[in-house]
C-alpha cells in the first residue's frame, strides 16, 4: 500500500474498499474476507472508514467468493 491513499488522518474508505477488493483477487479470498469480517467487530477506531460500507463491500465479496468456488 502506498502512502498515496493515506493522510494525516488516516485510511479512506475508497483506499479501504480497494483493499477489500485485493483481498477478493488472492486464491486464499474466503479465508482473507472471512478474517476481515471477524476483525472489524473487533476494531474499535474506524477512522475516516466508514465501517457500513467495507462491511457490506466485504460481505459482498465473499458470497462471490463462495459462489464462484461452488460453480
Amino acid at each position: 500500500m502506498s502512502s498515496d491513499n493515506k493522510d494525516s488522518i488516516g485510511w479512506s474508505t475508497a483506499a479501504e474498499v480497494d483493499f477489500i477488493w485485493y483481498l477478493a483477487t488472492q486464491p486464499n479470498a474466503i479465508t482473507l474476507l472471512e478474517g476481515y469480517i471477524a476483525a472489524t467487530k473487533k476494531r474499535v477506531n474506524f477512522g475516516r472508514i466508514d465501517p457500513k460500507i467495507v462491511i457490506a463491500v466485504a460481505r459482498e465479496r465473499l458470497a462471490v467468493a463462495i459462489e464462484k468456488l461452488s460453480a
